[in-house]
């Protein structure tokens, strides 16, 4: 039996796809440290934001995957519907939308702190 085939037939494929894409946020996580100057004119809130973006995509990404664990699902579908949803974490983060989560000398904000808790 071919490799794809076996991959195919036997795990579920959608979790994958999106966990993949999403950890695209994880990388830009990590150079959107200050001392990494990727980002000029971005302080510490931006990594921040990021980390949550990726950590509630993969939660939800990892819930859904429960619904369909018994279906068959398009990987296209998947891989479009991920990368929107990654694309969307990222844009909003950057241009501002997404909420604070790290003010300069005051530390985490409490949206920070709730987004921990759940």
């Amino acid at each position: 039996m071919e490799h794809q085939q076996v991959y195919d037939e036997q795990l579920p494929q959608h979790p994958w796809h999106r966990l993949r894409l999403h950890s695209l946020i994880d990388v830009l996580h990590t150079l959107a440290y200050k001392g990494m100057n990727v980002f000029p004119g971005f302080d510490a809130n931006l990594p921040t934001q990021l980390w949550i973006a990726a950590r509630a995509l993969q939660a939800v990404t990892l819930c859904v995957a429960l619904l369909f664990l018994e279906k068959r699902v398009d990987k296209r579908a998947v891989f479009g519907v991920s990368g929107v949803s990654g694309l969307y974490a990222r844009a909003s983060s950057i241009a501002g939308i997404f909420p604070d989560c790290y003010v300069e000398g005051k530390g985490l904000t409490p949206s920070r702190s709730a987004a921990d808790t759940y």
